[in-house]
Formats: C-alpha cells, sequence, structure tokens
C-alpha cells in the first residue's frame, strides 16, 4: 500500500516537474531569441563575430554555472541556497522530481537571462562590438542543455541515476563535466579544473553522485 501511493506521488510530480521543465525551457528560448534580436538592433555581427560569441558565451555560461553552484547554492547560508538544499535532500524521496528544475517559476529563467544580458548589453552599446549575440545565442543552448541533462541525469534511468561514483568521490559539476561524466559514468576534468573529491568516510552514508 505504501508503495503504491508513493508510485502514486511520483506519476504526479513526475507530470509536474515535466511541465515545469518545458515551461523553462520555451523561457530560455523565447529570451534567448529577444536578446539576440535586441544585440543586432545595436550592431549587426559579422560571422566571425557571431562565432567568437558563441565561444564567449559558452565559456561565460559555464563558468557563471560553477561559480553560482559552488560559492552561492552551496555556501550553506541564504534563501537560494536553502532551496538548492531541498533539491539533494529529496532525490529518494516520491516527490523528487518537483525540485529537480533550475526554476520553478519560467520567469526565473527570463531573470536569469536579463541578469547575465545586462553587462554584454553594455559592453556592445559602448564598444561597438559585433560578437554580442552570439554569446546571447550560447546563454540560451547552454541553458537548454543544461535543463535537459539535469533532468535526465537524476529523473531518467541511466548509468548515473542513484549511482554511486567511483572510489567515492562526490563531484558537483557543470554542464561540460556533466555531458562527459553521462559518457564515462565516472568524475571528469572541467573547462574549470577539477572539482573537489571527499572519500567516502568524509561524507553522509546516503550522499549520491550530485549534478546540479
Amino acid at each position: 500500500m505504501h508503495s503504491d501511493s508513493d508510485n502514486v506521488i511520483r506519476a504526479k510530480t513526475r507530470a509536474q516537474g515535466l511541465r515545469i521543465k518545458r515551461n523553462n525551457l520555451v523561457a530560455a528560448l523565447l529570451s534567448g531569441l529577444t536578446l539576440v534580436f535586441t544585440s543586432v538592433e545595436f550592431v549587426a555581427p559579422s560571422r566571425a563575430g557571431f562565432l567568437f560569441g558563441l565561444l564567449v558565451g559558452f565559456v561565460y555560461a559555464n563558468g557563471f554555472e560553477y561559480c553560482l553552484h559552488r560559492f552561492l547554492l552551496h555556501c550553506g547560508k541564504g534563501v537560494f541556497s536553502q532551496q538548492h538544499m531541498v533539491h539533494h535532500t529529496t532525490l529518494k524521496s516520491p516527490d523528487s522530481a518537483r525540485y529537480v528544475n533550475f526554476s520553478s517559476n519560467p520567469w526565473g529563467v527570463v531573470a536569469l537571462f536579463c541578469a547575465n544580458a545586462l553587462p554584454f548589453l553594455v559592453l556592445e552599446r559602448i564598444f561597438k562590438n559585433g560578437w554580442v549575440a552570439g554569446a546571447f545565442v550560447s546563454f540560451a543552448l547552454y541553458y537548454i542543455a543544461f535543463e535537459e541533462i539535469h533532468w535526465r541525469t537524476h529523473m531518467a534511468d541511466g548509468c548515473l541515476r542513484g549511482s554511486r561514483p567511483q572510489q567515492g568521490i562526490t563531484c558537483d559539476t557543470t554542464l561540460t563535466i556533466r555531458v562527459i561524466s553521462m559518457c564515462s559514468c565516472q568524475c571528469s576534468i572541467g573547462l574549470y579544473g577539477k572539482y573537489r573529491a571527499r572519500p567516502a568516510h568524509s561524507r553522509p552514508a546516503r550522499t549520491t553522485l550530485i549534478l546540479s
């Protein structure tokens, strides 16, 4: 009976989580397109400038994800850290799908894009550079990939879901490392260096591979 109840809750919250993820992805796509068109209105990018912007946007997005996760979401204090810990502590619970997505509201995704885009738009306005549009495309693609891979890592049946890493290593990963890990099922080194590893005896017994 208890198992049947858990399955009902799991199915309900999974459907809810999928709706949230869909809304977040739509918000990211629309935000990215809006920023691209806004940037092009300022300065039309060249082909080389656009490609350079793609690279800059990816590097920036990867670094931002790393810093956000390591220094804000895992700082141990503040509303963002507290909410993020709910995600980690409910990974094995029936309602875990409710807390997997980056934001429970698509407006949170819009705010994320606007906050990160503002300094790029200011720089473009001042220096009339032609690569910012490419950076905004990378922002949108990065977020879409992050949200989808993060969901599949925790919710889909795969080698990383509910599994323990080899040699008792626990990692906090960015999208770069997450993609590598999905292929190799082990911790890897990302664009911003190797993440902290802890021996098995120093972490709680129920800790699993942290990918968020």
